[in-house]
């Protein structure tokens, strides 16, 4: 299960000081960075996505291991990364790595029948190694943990947070032009 992030307009990122420094046998420059922002959603929402969150001051954390440079992912990894599950084959570029990346795929062989019921990441390309195995040889990997706090609801953090115009009641979906155009390049 993971939770949305908000909109990139509401992020705030302190960043620490530059430093050089050796992720496996990977030469970097690197920066620690905090990232903070609020998602503003109605408690009903927030119950169902999960229950940690029910209570005010409640904390949910999820944790990733993500490359230390995802430029060129594709090309360094393969399909390691990659979780084509629930899209098309084929349909994998470098230009959109990031709508299909899972540090969580494993080595996997091709299926001699095609299983519908059967979750893999792999159904183009099939890596003889791991996400975390091809990053750590490839490029560098760092584990990324986001914690989510339940904080009380005040209409100056709403209003700070909130985007985007609120049109209904009902559920509501609006593009938003930025992001279509992102999209669709």
């Amino acid at each position: 299960k993971q939770l949305t992030l908000p909109p990139e307009e509401v992020w705030e990122f302190n960043l620490g000081k530059a430093r050089r420094t050796k992720i496996g046998d990977h030469d970097y420059i690197a920066v620690d960075v905090d990232f903070y922002s609020v998602l503003v959603t109605d408690a009903l929402t927030i119950n169902r996505s999960e229950p940690a969150l029910n209570v005010i001051g409640g904390k949910w954390s999820d944790s990733w291991i993500l490359p230390v440079d995802s430029e060129f992912l594709l090309q360094r990894t393969g399909y390691a990364c990659l979780d084509e599950y629930s899209f098309p084959k084929q349909t994998v570029e470098s230009e959109n790595v990031w709508v299909y990346y899972n540090d969580t795929c494993k080595a996997e062989h091709p299926q001699p029948v095609y299983d519908p019921v059967e979750i893999r990441c792999h159904y183009s390309e099939y890596p003889a190694i791991s996400c975390v195995d091809a990053l750590n040889q490839n490029v560098g990997s760092v584990n990324v943990t986001i914690t989510w706090h339940r904080i009380p609801f005040t209409e100056n953090i709403a209003k700070k947070y909130r985007f985007g115009k609120h049109t209904s009641n009902l559920p509501d979906l609006v593009g938003v032009n930025k992001n279509l155009l992102e999209q669709t390049r």
